[in-house]
């Protein structure tokens, strides 16, 4: 309250005054001259100032002490941050890897699906034709009444055999669709 009271410009007034006050205290007793000369100070004035320079000091010790616990609060942040974005930096790599892994494993994924999906197809005629065969065989030996048929009947189904085995699946479509036919 008191340093509110109190403007920048009596301030150095009153600081003046103290200074006075404390070397006419100091003056030997000869230089009552000098003495008489400097303005007088009351005792409440000096305690007031007094008083006064004790908030200064004290205000600007917890200005200073505020101050340098912001410094360190500043100080703990930065480290906080850079220790943050070392983190972000290895989180990005490791989500980049990850995802490359990712597409990596879905395209190995894709390429067995299809693989099985080709396979899965080419079994399936490979039934159909061993059904045929299987039905074949069974109305020649019906019809068989004589050795020359089965020999005839055999040589169809070893032929058949070996189209299947064929790598050449264009081969065996025409094949499957001629018998179809």
């Amino acid at each position: 309250m008191l340093l509110e009271a109190s403007t920048s410009t009596e301030l150095p007034k009153m600081c003046e005054r103290a200074v006075q006050i404390v070397e006419q205290e100091h003056l030997p007793i000869e230089d009552t001259d000098k003495r008489s000369q400097l303005d007088t100070i009351t005792r409440t004035e000096f305690d007031d100032i007094i008083s006064n320079m004790k908030i200064l000091r004290n205000t600007i010790k917890t200005k200073e002490d505020i101050w340098n616990q912001a410094f360190e609060r500043e100080q703990n942040y930065r480290e906080h941050l850079a220790r943050l974005s070392v983190e972000l930096i290895t989180a990005r790599q490791v989500s980049d890897s990850r995802y490359n892994e990712l597409q990596t494993v879905s395209q190995k994924l894709m390429e067995a699906k299809e693989n099985l999906r080709e396979t899965g197809k080419d079994l399936l005629q490979a039934k159909k034709h061993i059904q045929k065969l299987l039905k074949y065989q069974r109305n020649s030996e019906c019809h068989n009444n004589d050795e020359s048929t089965t020999t005839i009947a055999t040589d169809n189904i070893e032929s058949r055999e070996k189209q299947l085995r064929r790598p050449d699946s264009q081969e065996q479509s025409s094949v499957t669709k001629q018998k179809v036919k």
